[in-house]
């Protein structure tokens, strides 16, 4: 047997592991000066320690400790190896298991065999802690004061604007702001999102992103409070920020009620009334579909008609019930949940990996109460880990949350079990701009249209 060597490092900017690398060729030198064998080595890049995620490296290195397979550890730094006591204390029960040295470059050798070697390990653990705890206090007092000057703090630019000259600021650019103006407008008059975000497109006018325009697009940039010149912090509007607003705090409130509101569209004016309306497309000429009022009393009484050549006509709540069914299907299991995700754009956020990461936590959560009924853990490490757990959870919550005002595709995504209940209390445009997002429906002709045929409706995953 011999000594494992562990290596790791937090972030590594350009790629290339130059860190990791450095730290495993002074763990060799040191084993070479020291006449000791070096019989593996461990590597976590870009992986903190502190910040809980599973270093797989780590647990594997732990794994073949504890199965007798090393003499011992050669790290770097402590802080290498761990910064949370609770990590410590992993180490600590193996070493009085299996009587391994933990040898560092730049603390020495850890004797974790006496109790006065515990404590100066577990104190060091706590200042590790309260540095970066005090750290992390100072960067969100820090972007907590710059929200309240109403200054901007970086991250993604909002649509409209550019980065100003003086630090903090933004810029109005024209072109972009007229057509904020516009989309605010549109909503205002009752006009569907699905009907803005596919006009822009067939005009050419791209995104921030340089890409085509969605319903989630629409809704996130006619939301964000920078629009209408206000600071937010967490979520939560601030003060007024530094910046010249593009649209009018009350004229901002009005859209924003508008469009948080699931149950927001009545039956009135130019609303659309019926889900698949310009949305499902003919299997014949391939127009796109209105409705009509039909002669046999059926559910509504009205049937989808081609609004191009009048050719293919079938009852309208029997397709919405084929489109539903399929929809709601796929949406139902976790998979297909987790593509849906992926490829939603939400600008400075990865849906998708919230979601992972936010399971991950749960079960991490779940096995702190499996680790304390088999005694590997003490009351107060269930404590802390518990607490620490939550408050990472609920900030991921809330990030996501913020992420699920914006786009009904991604409410439905977390909607679980209320996913058809979510479905029904969505209006008829909003479930349109859903169905359009995800497929396309086409109703192909029939020779029967007493008898309907499910095959005649066509649904195909974009």
């Amino acid at each position: 047997m011999g000594y494992a060597i562990y290596c790791r490092i937090s972030r590594d900017s350009a790629g290339g592991g130059d860190g990791v690398s450095n730290q495993q060729q002074e763990c060799q030198k040191y084993a070479d000066q020291h006449s000791l064998v070096v019989d593996h080595v461990y590597t976590d890049n870009d992986v903190s320690a502190f910040s809980g995620t599973t270093r797989p490296e780590f647990q594997r290195m732990l794994n073949n400790l504890d199965a007798g397979k090393h003499d011992g550890i050669i790290t770097w730094h402590v802080d290498r190896l761990y910064r949370r006591t609770v990590e410590l204390e992993r180490i600590v029960n193996l070493v009085e298991k299996t009587g391994i040295e933990v040898r560092t470059l730049r603390a020495g050798n850890l004797d974790l065999n006496t109790a006065n070697g515990r404590m100066a390990a577990r104190m060091g653990a706590i200042i590790a802690n309260f540095e970066v705890d005090h750290q992390i206090e100072r960067m969100m007092l820090s972007q907590q004061s710059r929200a309240v000057e109403g200054r901007f703090r970086g991250g993604f630019v909002p649509y409209g604007y550019k980065v100003g000259n003086s630090p903090g600021s933004l810029v109005i650019i024209p072109e972009q702001a007229a057509i904020v103006r516009e989309m605010a407008r549109r909503i205002l008059d009752s006009e569907p999102v699905i009907s803005i975000s596919k006009d822009l497109n067939r005009r050419g006018i791209p995104t921030q992103n340089g890409k085509q325009w969605r319903t989630s697009t629409v809704r996130r940039t006619l939301m964000k409070p920078s629009v209408a010149g206000l600071s937010v912090h967490h979520g939560k509007i601030v003060g007024t920020a530094q910046w010249e607003p593009i649209i009018e705090e009350e004229d901002w409130r009005a859209v924003v009620a508008i469009l948080s509101d699931p149950a927001r569209r009545t039956q009135q004016g130019n609303v659309k009334r019926w889900q698949g309306a310009g949305v499902y497309r003919c299997g014949k000429c391939g127009g796109t579909m209105i409705t009509k009022k039909s002669r046999a009393k059926y559910g509504s009484g009205r049937n989808y008609l081609c609004g191009k050549c009048a050719g293919v006509s079938r009852n309208l709540d029997k397709v919405d019930d084929v489109v539903d069914s399929v929809i709601l299907g796929y949406l139902d299991m976790p998979r297909n949940q987790l593509r849906v995700a992926n490829r939603e754009e939400t600008e400075g956020e990865d849906l998708g990996k919230l979601m992972e990461e936010r399971r991950h936590l749960d079960e991490r959560r779940s096995r702190l109460g499996t680790l304390f009924a088999s005694g590997a853990i003490d009351e107060d490490q269930l404590v802390v880990g518990t607490r620490d757990l939550k408050q990472r959870i609920d900030k991921l919550n809330g990030r996501i949350s913020e992420v699920r005002k914006v786009s009904p595709m991604v409410d439905l995504v977390l909607a679980g079990d209320e996913l058809q209940q979510r479905w029904r209390d969505m209006s008829p445009d909003i479930r349109g701009e859903v169905i359009d997002e995800l497929v396309t429906v086409t109703i192909l002709p029939t020779k029967s249209r007493s008898v309907f045929d499910r095959e005649s409706v066509r649904v195909e995953w974009k």
